[in-house]
C-alpha cells in the first residue's frame, strides 16, 4: 500500500500501531450515531488492526486496503477503508472525528482513496451502502459522484430497507460529476489553457483557487471521465449574488449536454445557500460562449459597464 500525500492531510496505510491514536477518534459518540459501536479497548482495536495487515481475506478473494487520515498538524482524524474484490469493484467506507466535520477533509481524503483504487488496484466501480437518515454521508458521496443503485441491485446485494447503495462507475469511459477538489487545480488550469475563448488572470492562480474554494464549498464541479478532468464549473457567491467562472468543457465532451448539466448543478448549490441570482462575463470574441448563454435563458445586461480597480490603486 501506498502512503498519499496532500496538501491538507496524509493518508498512511494503517497498522497496529495506530490503534491508541484511533481509539481515541473512534471513541466520539457522534460518529455512532446511526450505526455501529465504539470499540471496547485499545487492545481490542490493535488486534483488529493487526488482523487487517495481512491486506487481505484468507483465500485472496478480497484485498483490504485501510489508510489512517492525518492532518498536517500532525493529528490523527479519522480512516478510509476499501475491499476491492476479485475483478474490478470495491466497496468502500469512511469515518471522520465530529471536530473535522465541516471542512471538506472527508471528500478529498474519500477521493484521494478512489484516485488509488483505479490508479493501483484496477477499480471500475464503487460502491457504498449507508443507513437512510445519515444525510451527511449521503451529501458526501452525492458530490464525489455517487448515486443510487437500482431496486434489483439493492435486493442482489440483500440491502436493509433503512439503508441504501450508493454506487459509482471509474472506468476509462465512465463520466463522473463531482465536487472541484483543490487537488482537480492542477488539471483545470491545464484545460482552461488549451480552452479558446478563457482568459486567466493571477486570481486563478493555485493558491488563490485553493482559496476561492475554500471560500465556497461545494458549489464548484468538475466532470471526469476515467481519470481525465474534461469539464468545470468555478461558481461562488459574495452572499447577495452568485458568480459564475470557467464554465469549460474539453472539446471532445461538447454537445452532450455536460455545460447544461455542470451549470443546473452548479445553480441548485446557489440556491441551496440562498442566492437567487448569478453574473457571468463572457469575452465579446467568444461566440460559442455568448450562444450558450443565451440558449439558457441568461439575459446579457448592455446597460451596464464593467469596471475593474485593483486593491493597491492609488486613491
Amino acid at each position: 500500500m501506498n502512503t498519499i500525500e496532500l496538501d491538507a492531510l496524509t493518508l498512511e496505510p494503517q497498522v497496529a500501531a495506530h490503534a491508541a491514536e484511533m481509539f481515541a477518534v473512534l471513541s466520539d459518540p457522534a460518529i455512532y450515531e446511526f450505526e455501529n459501536q465504539a470499540p471496547p479497548s485499545v487492545q481490542w482495536l490493535h488486534d483488529r488492526f493487526a488482523k487487517l495487515e495481512s491486506r487481505g481475506s484468507p483465500d485472496g478473494r478480497e484485498s483490504w486496503l485501510n489508510w489512517v487520515i492525518r492532518l498536517r498538524g500532525g493529528e490523527v482524524a479519522g480512516y478510509l477503508q476499501a475491499t476491492v474484490y476479485r475483478g474490478t469493484h470495491a466497496d468502500i467506507a469512511y469515518e471522520m472525528s465530529s471536530r473535522f466535520w465541516g471542512r471538506g477533509l472527508a471528500t478529498l481524503a474519500v477521493q484521494a482513496m478512489i484516485d488509488e483504487l483505479m490508479a493501483h488496484y484496477g477499480v471500475r466501480e464503487l460502491t457504498a451502502i449507508l443507513k437512510c437518515a445519515n444525510h451527511r454521508s449521503l451529501r458526501l458521496l452525492q458530490r464525489l459522484g455517487f448515486a443510487p443503485a437500482s431496486p434489483d441491485e439493492h435486493q442482489r446485494r440483500q440491502i436493509e430497507p433503512d439503508e441504501w447503495l450508493m454506487q459509482r462507475a471509474c472506468d476509462d469511459q465512465a463520466l463522473c460529476i463531482r465536487l472541484f477538489l483543490p487537488t482537480d487545480i492542477a488539471a483545470a488550469r491545464g484545460l482552461w489553457q488549451r480552452s479558446a475563448g478563457v482568459g486567466l488572470s493571477d486570481a486563478d492562480e493555485p493558491a488563490e483557487l485553493d482559496r476561492y474554494l475554500a471560500r465556497n464549498p461545494g458549489i464548484s464541479l468538475v466532470a471526469t471521465r476515467g481519470p481525465a478532468l474534461v469539464a468545470t464549473l468555478l461558481c461562488g457567491h459574495d452572499g447577495r449574488r452568485g458568480l459564475i467562472h470557467h464554465l469549460v468543457v474539453a472539446p471532445d465532451e461538447r454537445r452532450r449536454g455536460l455545460a447544461r448539466a455542470l451549470l443546473a448543478r452548479g445553480l441548485a448549490a446557489l440556491r441551496d445557500a440562498g442566492i437567487h441570482k448569478c453574473h457571468l462575463m463572457v469575452f465579446q470574441h467568444n461566440a460559442a460562449g455568448l450562444a450558450f448563454w443565451q440558449s439558457v435563458g441568461a439575459q446579457q445586461r448592455i446597460e451596464l459597464a464593467l469596471w475593474s480597480l485593483s486593491t493597491q490603486a492609488d486613491i
